[in-house]
């Protein structure tokens, strides 16, 4: 039983590191799209708006 930890450790640390870049490239992804609207209804309406 004890030759499974290191293993089943090391791939739940993988897991860990791979969500936490999936988050940051989704969080990017989700900045462009919000900073895109806000300009747009900057344009269109005149007025500073927040994203």
């Amino acid at each position: 039983m004890p030759r499974f930890i290191p293993p089943i450790a090391f791939a739940l640390i993988g897991l860990i590191l791979f969500g936490q870049g999936a988050y940051i490239h989704a969080k990017a992804l989700l900045a462009q799209v919000l900073l895109e609207r806000a300009f747009a209804q900057s344009i269109a309406t005149g007025q500073p708006v927040k994203p």
